[in-house]
């Protein structure tokens, strides 16, 4: 349900790009796992269909879809769900700018 929700969402938006960086409730214990296995297989599904970038970032939700299922395909997954958010966010990373990457 909630990933036919989100997949929806995205068509209706017409988003080129799509993210995910938390986890929803306790992905550790299968039975709460539903949700957050349903949006990262829409995510994908919905990335490969429409050929949009779809991108993973932050070590809780790496380490969820990882225990979910490891073969998932997504255009990038970083562990660093901050730096995602802050370089999603337009803002330039301290790193990045010192390697003269952006």
């Amino acid at each position: 349900m909630v990933g036919q929700v989100w997949e929806r969402v995205e068509e209706r938006l017409g988003w080129e790009a799509t993210c995910d960086l938390v986890p929803l409730g306790f992905f550790e214990i299968p039975y709460y796992s539903t949700g957050t296995q349903s949006i990262a297989i829409s995510i994908e599904q919905h990335g490969q269909k429409n050929n949009i970038t779809t991108i993973i970032g932050g070590g809780d939700i790496v380490s969820a879809i990882d225990s979910l299922n490891p073969d998932m395909k997504f255009t990038h997954i970083s562990t660093g769900g901050g730096s995602s958010l802050e370089l999603l966010s337009g803002r330039d990373l301290p790193a990045l700018k010192e390697m003269n990457i952006l």
